[in-house]
């Protein structure tokens, strides 16, 4: 992405936001993760490598450079059509808790319309999205 589409999405993030929207900045593809360390000597001086390297894979490629949700009123003429409803699952072992911010991002989805759920089984997400 350019610095020019950079800045200009996060114009557009700000006016979902004054508008009761959220957008978020995505990434697809896939990137490297691991140990990383910088390189005191030799050929690579000054470089940074990752030491131990596992792939992250990202958004599947073609994704939308951001993504959220909207917030609509039903009206009477949409009775009866079916709208996409932003749906946000936090998977968590026996055990795991969430963090304040993925309770935060949650509670944030849950206010706007959103689903949001932090599923310990599928029995948890098939609940969440069950209702009407």
């Amino acid at each position: 992405m350019s610095s020019k589409e950079n800045s200009l999405g996060n114009k557009i993030m700000r006016a979902a936001s004054k508008i009761g929207g959220r957008l978020f900045r995505t990434n697809s593809g896939r990137a490297w993760g691991g140990k990383r360390y910088l390189v005191r000597g030799g050929e690579l001086k000054g470089e940074t490598v990752i030491r131990h390297p596992r792939p992250i894979h990202l958004l599947p490629t073609g994704h939308s450079d951001y993504a959220g949700f909207t917030v609509k009123k039903v009206t009477p003429e949409m009775v009866g059509s079916y709208l996409a409803v932003y749906t946000a699952v936090e998977v968590k072992t026996e055990g795991g808790k969430e963090s304040p911010e993925q309770k935060a991002f949650l509670a944030m989805v849950t206010r706007h319309g959103g689903i949001a759920v932090s599923a310990r089984g599928i029995e948890d997400y098939s609940d969440a999205v069950a209702g009407p």
